[in-house]
């Protein structure tokens, strides 16, 4: 026999179940939080993809600057009118022209040596030479002078640090052991008469009773 407490129990127990069934409908069809939510979603990869395009616009300003920086200092080598300076002396004049670039003088190593025209694989499989923050000693870079009409190769490593490590291009770079990658530039030039030569060649050629 049900007794009225039964019924009240009863009663009380379908009135809950009512209100949860309610309040779980109503938090399917709310549309609170229907900007929000997608916004919390999308936006760390429009973050990741803005820093990467920052990154990217560096990289290309630091690889046009170090292509200028080394036209601008072996001009004077190419056209023979300077003597081939050491290592050192050679870096510095190149990070002369290369603004916005720190430890362009530590992270840079510069080679010149000569290439055979007729075999330009030998000269590309010399590995390229770069430094290395986590190894004291510095490489070892060969630097050669050439002949007149000989031509050469320059080619010039600089170390870079990425602005950030998180981005999907920064992690997409090859980096070594202190976490910077090689930005290489490579120029090949022939070694012209130097203007001393020329004028002691036309001297040499003129005739002694002239």
């Amino acid at each position: 026999m049900t007794t009225p407490h039964d019924h009240t129990t009863a009663t009380a127990t379908h009135r809950r179940g009512a209100y949860r069934l309610g309040a779980w409908r109503r938090f399917c069809h709310a549309q609170d939080g229907a900007v929000t939510i997608p916004a919390v979603m999308f936006l760390p990869v429009f973050i990741m993809i803005m820093i990467a395009s920052v990154e990217l616009g560096v990289l290309m300003m630091k690889r046009t600057l170090i292509e200028h920086g080394v036209d601008v200092a072996t001009r004077a080598l190419r056209t023979g009118s300077q003597s081939l300076p050491d290592h050192d002396a050679l870096k510095a004049a190149v990070c002369a022209n290369m603004p916005f670039m720190s430890d362009c003088e530590r992270d840079l190593t510069i080679e010149i040596f000569r290439i055979d025209p007729d075999n330009w694989e030998a000269a590309l499989a010399n590995p390229v030479k770069c430094t290395d923050r986590t190894v004291e000693e510095a490489p070892d870079v060969t630097l050669e002078t050439g002949a007149i009409n000989e031509m050469m190769m320059l080619r010039a490593c600089l170390k870079v640090t990425p602005m950030t490590s998180v981005d999907p291009l920064a992690r997409a770079l090859a980096t070594d052991a202190a976490g910077q990658f090689r930005m290489v530039t490579t120029t090949v030039f022939v070694n012209e008469p130097k203007a001393s030569s020329a004028t002691d060649s036309s001297s040499s050629s003129t005739p002694a009773g002239s």
